[in-house]
């Protein structure tokens, strides 16, 4: 076996991959996984396994390496269960299916995703047109920004970025006169700054500042924790 992620497996309707020094082993009519940590000695494998319910029908596996979890479908609910790769414990759910009174998309599998990153306080709370600032942002899952987005609320109807046409209102509503450069992130993903510059015509009023990584973007609604202020 090499070392790294393994293709699925389908055996008897279960399916199975490795992540070494683990194998993972989806059992459909127990509503688990089997978690099988591997000893390997010359071309001897040993281990013994544990089970960990997931929910009824666990049919599929994948391994996501960049957020070292294990992706196990379920079909019982129609969830897909994370779980740590480094912990072997259920550490979220998404569902995969979601009824509503219209097509708009409420982004409520994005806001509940436990990777997306969040914004949780904004210094400066406040600045002019014409200024150039070094903006802090605390927040959470803050690695790999690529992009620092000061929006208007008013171009976000609801709770949907774009009530799911998939236009990416986000980077359409960004507010031009906003120039960011010179991200840099902690090494915890809890801190992020960046060199701010706002134009002269810079307008007067809230703005939403949006984090982008390579996990998606924060919450898109104008709250407390994520507001920067335009003075005169």
């Amino acid at each position: 076996m090499l070392s790294g992620a393994s293709k699925s497996r389908s055996t008897n309707n279960n399916e199975a991959c490795s992540w070494l020094p683990f194998a993972y082993i989806t059992n459909q009519a127990g509503g688990s996984i089997s978690i099988l940590p591997l000893s390997i000695s010359g071309t001897i494998v040993t281990g013994v396994a544990t089970a960990l319910k997931v929910g009824a029908g666990a049919l599929a596996l994948a391994v996501d390496t960049r957020d070292n979890l294990l992706l196990v479908l379920v079909q019982g609910k129609g969830e897909i269960v994370l779980v740590s790769l480094s912990s072997g414990q259920v550490v979220g759910r998404v569902s995969g299916v979601s009824t509503g009174d219209d097509d708009g998309d409420d982004h409520e599998d994005h806001d509940k995703a436990v990777n997306i990153p969040t914004v949780t306080s904004v210094l400066p709370l406040n600045g002019r047109a014409a200024t150039t600032f070094t903006l802090t942002l605390a927040g959470t899952n803050l690695v790999g920004a690529v992009d620092v987005i000061f929006a208007p609320p008013s171009a976000f109807r609801g709770r949907s970025e774009d009530q799911g046409r998939g236009r990416g209102l986000v980077k359409i509503a960004r507010d031009i006169a906003f120039r960011v450069s010179n991200i840099e992130v902690n090494t915890a993903a809890t801190q992020l700054t960046a060199t701010v510059t706002t134009s002269a015509q810079t307008v007067v009023g809230a703005r939403v500042v949006i984090v982008s990584t390579p996990n998606g973007e924060s919450r898109f609604i104008l709250v407390a924790g994520n507001t920067f202020t335009v003075i005169p």
